[in-house]
């Protein structure tokens, strides 16, 4: 098969499309949508795949990742159920009891349509994908390892294309219904997809072009809540598909040419892309040689994982989602809530409030336990203790957020000898939006009587969007606007606060110029 077929350079680097264009990342953000799920047995196993073959797994793992956070779940919970087989779904189907069908669209492997053609013809023959199985010993000894397809496609004989000399090189494909079809089977599935599970973000490891950043990004994933790993050196070559044991499949048999060119190269783009927001880790690397000289290869590798920012916002979340599981469950088994009334009651809180309500059903509990002869609905009776309680909590939520915005802004009013600038009070209320409480009022000035009702009504209800606004919000409180003749003014009180909010201040005198078939002007109040 030519290297056109199978998508990639033979340096493993993607073809490039003549006339493409670069598209600009934008850092990526962190939610349940975007982290797949993958067993470590599969990462580790030893399986040599190009980064567009990569692309292929990661589709699989994005169609099983329900399964797999069950089996997650369900491994760290020891019951460790193969729940794989459980499920259906449009695109998923179980072939009796010993096969899984996947349909995957080219789209999925982040192809452009032009190359549809060319990425179907490279998914076909991924059967050269194989991993590392174990097997009994017939023996009785130790079980051994044996190398098995992670896929078989599924490809009609009178699809294949072959030359003159019955060679294959290409599968008939049809443009109207760009998918190909892989079989995994159970025997594999039960290897490899039992056990334990970690995480990883997809867009991440779909965004990684180059074959080794991509396998080594999803291997370390699996070290990255521990800051690294010490690993013996041959054994780590292994694990990430380098066939040591058979002499001419050895790629880069010398130290100084695999560390030019497998983890040099991945750790810089994990490090640029962890910089950009495009990665939640980075690693480094050392090697350790246990003799007194320098060997041709070292005996460990010790590795060291380095989160940014979106990896400890990651970490965060992984934090959160467990003890909003755990609310969940405590408030539907110890306080007989609904599903209903847990959303509504969850929903009101932020993350870092947990430690709070959990603290709450606690003291309610003993409560409970005291008085349960005289407690005849204890659903109900709960459900308006905490709807109280969360009441009370967005009061002082809001009167925080309004004194820190005030705070803010005053510090950013002060001029440059030093004068400070009046800063309103705003009203703080326990209403579900306490976002839009502040009295538009407070910014829209009538003192001339010149503003029509349609006019206050239309910039009313502009200022909401402001509040709604996370980015422009903070302006709310050194923003009024007023309208002299037929002219609308938006005005600054001091010029350090236009000049902290320019951009901000500009935005809106666009918005309100669209808004109305009038003059509009920007004034600092005090200059």
């Amino acid at each position: 098969m030519s290297s056109e077929l199978n998508m990639e350079n033979q340096d493993g680097k993607p073809k490039t499309t003549k006339g493409a264009k670069s598209k600009k990342q934008k850092p990526i953000v962190v939610s349940k949508e975007n982290i797949l799920y993958q067993p470590w047995k599969l990462i580790k196993s030893g399986y040599d795949a190009t980064a567009f073959q990569q692309n292929v797994i990661i589709s699989v793992l994005r169609k099983l990742k329900t399964s797999l956070s069950t089996m997650r779940d369900e491994y760290l919970s020891n019951t460790r159920q193969l729940s794989l087989f459980d499920f259906s779904d449009n695109d998923i189907y179980k072939e009796e009891d010993d096969a899984m069908t996947f349909s995957i669209h080219m789209k999925e492997l982040g192809v452009e349509p032009q190359n549809y053609q060319r990425a179907f013809n490279a998914v076909c023959n991924i059967g050269d994908i194989d991993v590392w199985v174990p097997v009994p010993n017939p023996e009785g000894g130790p079980e051994e390892l044996e190398r098995a397809k992670l896929f078989t496609i599924i490809v009609n004989k009178e699809d294949v294309i072959v030359d003159e000399n019955n060679q294959v090189i290409g599968y008939k494909y049809e443009k109207h219904n760009p998918k190909v079809k892989l079989k995994l089977r159970r025997n594999v599935a039960e290897t490899l997809f039992q056990g334990q599970i970690h995480t990883f973000l997809e867009e991440t490891a779909m965004n990684i072009s180059e074959k080794f950043p991509k396998r080594l990004y999803m291997y370390f994933a699996n070290y990255k809540n521990v800051g690294g790993v010490t690993i013996d050196y041959w054994k780590f070559r292994k694990q990430i598909g380098f066939e040591d044991q058979v002499a001419e499949k050895i790629q880069y048999p010398k130290f100084f040419d695999f560390r030019k060119r497998v983890l040099d190269p991945s750790v810089e783009k994990l490090r640029e892309m962890a910089e950009l927001g495009q990665a939640e880790y980075w690693f480094e690397y050392e090697p350790i040689y246990r003799g007194t000289g320098r060997a041709k290869a070292p005996d460990q590798l010790k590795f060291t994982i380095h989160l940014s920012q979106i990896g400890e916002d990651y970490e965060r979340q992984k934090g959160a989602f467990k003890e909003r599981r755990e609310l969940e469950q405590r408030l539907s088994e110890k306080f007989d809530q609904t599903t209903a009334q847990i959303r509504k009651l969850i929903l009101a809180l932020n993350a870092d409030e947990y430690k709070d309500l959990n603290a709450k059903l606690d003291s309610l509990h003993e409560y409970f336990i005291k008085h349960r002869a005289s407690i005849k609905d204890k659903r109900s009776y709960a459900n308006r203790v905490l709807t109280d309680y969360i009441d009370e909590i967005k009061t002082i939520r809001a009167a925080a957020q309004s004194k820190s915005r005030q705070n803010e802004n005053f510090s950013a009013a002060q001029s440059t000898d030093g004068e400070l600038i009046d800063v309103a009070e705003e009203v703080v209320t326990d209403d579900n939006n306490e976002e839009e409480t502040k009295l538009s009022n407070d910014i829209i000035v009538n003192s001339h009587n010149l503003m029509t009702p349609e006019e206050f009504s239309a910039l009313n209800d502009y200022i909401k969007k402001l509040a709604a606004d996370q980015e422009r919000k903070i302006i709310l409180d050194a923003l009024t606007i007023d309208k002299e003749g037929s002219k609308f003014i938006v005005i600054a009180p001091a010029k350090a606060t236009y000049e902290t909010f320019q951009q901000m201040y500009e935005s809106i005198y666009n918005d309100i110029d669209d808004m109305f078939d009038a003059d509009v002007s920007l004034r600092i109040k005090n200059a």
